[in-house]
């Protein structure tokens, strides 16, 4: 009899544990089918976000470009250029305007901001399980080219910052100074996780500028340089950090560099 109850007890265990374990797996499926939803929209938010802030920046950059002093850039850029029989160089050691913009969507934070006295983008982007964070820096600068031709464009910049599961994308945007139309946009660099300890990178593109206008007017073009941070997470956290706990980690532009 006592077996008999033993053996009983056992096997009641056994459905208990099985069908327990069965309601588990559902429930873990479950969880993480809506996990997976809950990521799915947080991406299609934050692309939403992304594509309305480098709008807005784009927008403000025209409007600041449009108040410029252009004459006294140009004098400026004019001054500094180096030209032989063989080729044209000049290089344009600052910006002249910065912007930035942030968000995301779910657990994490994102920030971005530049230095004051310097052409440093401090920018971040940490995004917790489910979570999707971006942090956008732009800086530009202003370019009148001499003739019309095909002018390669170099941009030197230091990247100190670590990345654990995240990204971070620089780009090269030219735009028409007089129309506020993108005539070139590409592609810099995009890194993924690893230690970047004030490593250089001197990508460079080729663009054809034209000199004048259809009125015979100089043009003028803004050559934008944008870095973002990007940090998405499913199972885990997800990091993309070039600011740190003040200025010890940043996105360093240093120059562009435009021959022909």
């Amino acid at each position: 009899m006592k077996n008999k109850l033993s053996l009983s007890i056992i096997i009641a265990l056994i459905i208990v544990a099985t069908t327990c374990s069965y309601a588990f797996c559902e429930y873990k499926e479950e969880s993480t089918e809506q996990g997976i939803e809950l990521s799915k929209s947080a991406i299609n938010i934050v692309n939403e976000q992304k594509r309305e802030a480098k709008e807005a920046i784009l927008k403000k950059v025209n409007d600041e470009v449009k108040s410029i002093d252009k004459e006294s850039q140009k004098a400026a850029q004019k001054a500094a250029e180096k030209s032989t029989t063989l080729r044209y160089w000049y290089q344009a050691t600052s910006l002249i305007g910065h912007e930035q913009s942030s968000g995301g969507n779910g657990l994490g934070y994102s920030d971005s901001r530049w230095d004051e006295n310097d052409d440093k983008n401090y920018n971040v982007s940490s995004a917790g399980i489910w979570g999707a964070k971006w942090g956008l820096g732009s800086g530009y600068a202003l370019f009148f080219p001499p003739s019309d031709g095909t002018y390669s464009i170099k941009t030197n910049y230091y990247l100190k910052g670590v990345i654990e599961g995240g990204n971070l994308s620089t780009t090269l945007k030219v735009v028409d100074s007089n129309t506020g139309g993108v005539v070139f946009e590409d592609s810099l660099n995009s890194l993924g996780t690893g230690s970047y300890n004030n490593n250089l990178y001197s990508p460079t593109k080729q663009v054809y500028l034209e000199s004048t206008d259809d009125n015979g007017y100089a043009k003028c073009y803004t050559i934008i340089f944008e870095a973002q941070t990007e940090a998405g997470a499913t199972a885990s956290g997800a990091l993309s950090d070039f600011k740190g706990t003040g200025t010890d980690r940043y996105v360093h532009w240093n120059s562009f560099g435009c021959q022909k």
